[in-house]
């Protein structure tokens, strides 16, 4: 008898455990990492599937502000609000702050007892999910960190549970919020940016080199092309001599944020003429010194794009970080340097460049540009926009680099 109600009340605390755990709340102890919606990674919605529409996430840092100080320590109000009473029987979220390179920053600290610390810091999540967090209301804190990362993105998802024992049919929710640094932090020094890159149409792979037919034949202008349309850079620039080795003018942008194939993800903060090198190196116009950049951020990371009057514009797919004073990037080596799919051209001997055909600067190869050549196609020494392969002498050879490459599009961050 008695080894009968041990067995008996053994198979209850099972039971009960069993039902106690309630994996509807979406680990109901702690969440798994990786789900906070930042670039790169998944929701709640992982785990919780068919979930109901409704609720809202918000996140406050110290009652809405909107700048950070390096090294300070925020409040950071996380609210999750449920779509109706039926979703308030347990809350759960996680959440990550992340700079511009999408790159964890800052420190989180678990001082809220229903708050634990994931993956060695890089996630802050909740502890045990039940009714009693707070109502879905949690008081975190973050330490931003000591040296500034330009803007931070906090990203969070979160759910209210139904409370009904399963992953299905709760209401998850997601939110971000950004704050920029304080610009009274920011500490203004010179970077140096040396960036490399070939133009299809102009490269002599028997060289290894392109060629400077327009400054040999002194077609290149002394005063910057780029105050037209598509691009409307407006300074007044004029160099007194063109120096040797010179391909062409560049436009080259420094851009912050985080990139996107469907839509702009990056803002521009600085912009510099250069002048594109037979060598493919980009230079400052006195064709020696690299270009100066003098509004980055230290310990900071950024994107370039270089634009060009008959080639389509490039993106640099990973960005480059003020850590040190020279700032590098080879776009030459391979596919994958340009952000997006197939942005450049695979030339003979392996190398890459940016490709020819983009006679309008729109960032699209279509009938407009073949429209551009076809008014006039038979000029001789001129510098104009629809010299793909850049002798100044405007001709068949030029359509053929339009025809090989007209459907080619380049990346929404650099389209117009």
């Amino acid at each position: 008898m008695r080894k009968v109600f041990i067995i008996l009340f053994l198979f209850a605390l099972a039971t009960f455990i069993q039902k106690s755990i309630k994996p509807g709340y979406g680990q109901s102890t702690t969440p798994p990492t990786a789900c906070t919606g930042a670039p790169g990674e998944t929701t709640c919605l992982a785990c919780h599937s068919n979930a109901q529409n409704g609720g809202s996430l918000t996140i406050s840092v110290d009652d809405g502000i909107q700048e950070y100080v390096p090294g300070h320590t925020y409040l950071i109000d996380l609210n999750i609000n449920a779509p109706s009473q039926a979703f308030t029987n347990a809350y759960g979220f996680e959440i990550t702050a992340r700079n511009q390179a999408n790159n964890v920053v800052g420190e989180w600290i678990a001082s809220n007892p229903n708050t634990i610390i994931l993956d060695q810091g890089k996630y802050l999540s909740h502890y045990n999910a039940n009714s009693s967090n707070q109502n879905g209301h949690y008081l975190l804190e973050w330490k931003a960190p000591d040296t500034g990362q330009g803007s931070v993105s906090f990203y969070a998802s979160a759910i209210a549970g139904d409370g009904d024992g399963t992953t299905s049919g709760d209401a998850v929710v997601n939110a971000v919020e950004i704050l920029t640094q304080d610009p009274d932090t920011h500490e203004q020094k010179d970077y140096f940016v040396s960036l490399k890159v070939y133009l299809e149409g102009l490269y002599d792979e028997s060289t290894g080199y392109m060629k400077t037919d327009l400054r040999d034949n002194h077609l290149i202008p002394k005063t910057q092309p780029f105050n037209v349309h598509p691009y409307y850079y407006d300074s007044v620039v004029h160099v007194g001599t063109v120096p040797q080795g010179v391909v062409d003018w560049v436009l080259v942008e420094a851009r912050n944020g985080i990139p996107n194939l469907i839509f702009p993800g990056t803002e521009n903060l600085e912009v510099h003429l250069g002048f594109l090198m037979k060598d493919g190196s980009i230079k400052a116009l006195d064709g020696v010194s690299p270009i100066i950049f003098k509004n980055l951020q230290p310990d900071c990371y950024y994107y370039f794009a270089v634009r060009h009057r008959t080639h389509l514009d490039i993106f640099t797919s990973e960005p480059t970080s003020t850590f040190y004073d020279v700032m590098a990037y080879n776009f030459t080596t391979g596919l994958d340097k340009a952000f997006g799919t197939n942005q450049m051209k695979r030339l003979p001997d392996g190398k890459y460049a940016m490709i020819s055909g983009d006679y309008d600067g729109n960032g699209v190869i279509n009938s407009g540009d073949y429209n551009n050549w076809r008014q006039q196609n038979a000029l001789i020494f001129e510098y104009v926009q629809w010299d793909g392969d850049g002798n100044g002498i405007i001709n068949n050879l030029d359509y053929n680099f339009w025809y090989q490459n007209r459907g080619k599009i380049c990346c929404s961050e650099v389209q117009y």
